[in-house]
């Protein structure tokens, strides 16, 4: 996990949202570190690239709903708490 968090990642265009601080995503890798405002952060594995790369390229799309619909509530995502 530790190598995949030092590979390329970045941060979807900046916006605002009422639950997530931040979310630093990977294509390459197919993971996402999303902070929540509780300040709690999770690394969560096995992320669609598709779902990825659509939050990349949209400036409108809703943090809290991504994350909701991509990482917390996909079958196929392996989540871990890190802070």
């Amino acid at each position: 996990m530790i190598t995949a968090i030092k590979t390329l990642n970045s941060a979807p265009a900046p916006r605002t949202s009422t639950c997530v601080e931040r979310v630093l995503v990977s294509l390459q890798n197919a993971y996402a570190i999303v902070t929540f405002k509780g300040g709690n952060t999770y690394f969560y594995s096995k992320v669609s690239r598709r779902a990825i790369a659509t939050l990349k390229m949209s400036s409108t799309a809703s943090l809290g709903f991504w994350v909701n619909k991509h990482c917390k509530n996909s079958a196929n995502v392996i989540t871990t708490r890190i802070v």
